[in-house]
C-alpha cells in the first residue's frame, strides 16, 4: 500500500520535472521579488488556517471530536488538491476522504464538508450582495467599497457562531 503510494508519487513528481525547461524556471523565479512572495505565502498560510479553524468548528458542531492539529494538517493538504485536481472540489473530496471520521463515521464528515462549502458560499454571497445591489464595481473608490472590505473580515467574527448553527442542524 504505502510503497505503492510512494513509488506512484514519484514516479509521477519524475515525469513532471522532466517536461519542466529548468533554465526558463530559474529565469522566472529570480525575476519575483523575495518580498511579494514571502506576502504570497504568508497570505496563504492565514487562509489556510482560517479555513482550518471555520471546518473545526462545523466538525466540532456534528459532534465530531477531532485535533486541531489533524484538522489543520487535512485542510493543507486538500488546499494542494484545491489547486491542482477538479478545482476546489478537489479538496472537498480529499477532505472527506482523509479526514479521521472517529465514532461518528465517514458520514458526518462528508456531512461537514458540504456544510462547511454551504456556509462559504453564502459567506461570499453576504460579502458581494451589497455591492451587487448598489451597482459598485470591483474599483470603486467610495464608501461602498470601504463597506464591501469591512464585510469582508465579518465571517471571521462569526466563526464561533459554526459550531452551533452545525450541532441545530445535525440535530444534537
Amino acid at each position: 500500500g504505502s510503497i505503492l503510494r510512494v513509488g506512484v508519487s514519484v514516479a509521477l513528481v519524475v515525469w513532471v520535472c522532466r517536461r519542466i525547461d529548468t533554465s526558463a524556471f530559474a529565469r522566472q523565479f529570480a525575476a519575483q521579488s523575495p518580498a511579494w512572495l514571502a506576502a504570497a505565502a504568508f497570505a496563504t498560510g492565514v487562509q489556510i488556517a482560517i479555513a482550518a479553524l471555520r471546518w473545526r468548528q462545523v466538525l466540532l458542531g456534528l459532534g465530531v471530536t477531532v485535533s486541531a492539529g489533524s484538522v489543520l494538517s487535512v485542510t493543507y493538504i486538500a488546499s494542494f488538491f484545491n489547486s491542482w485536481l477538479l478545482g476546489t472540489m478537489g479538496g472537498d473530496v480529499a477532505r472527506a476522504i482523509i479526514a479521521p471520521a472517529g465514532e461518528r463515521g465517514r458520514a458526518v464528515v462528508v456531512y461537514s464538508v458540504v456544510l462547511d462549502r454551504v456556509m462559504t458560499f453564502a459567506g461570499l454571497g453576504l460579502v458581494i450582495a451589497p455591492l451587487a445591489l448598489i451597482g459598485a464595481g470591483p474599483l470603486a473608490r467610495s464608501l461602498p467599497l470601504l463597506v464591501s472590505l469591512v464585510a469582508a473580515f465579518v465571517p471571521l467574527l462569526v466563526v464561533p457562531a459554526i459550531e452551533p448553527i452545525a450541532r441545530l442542524i445535525g440535530g444534537r
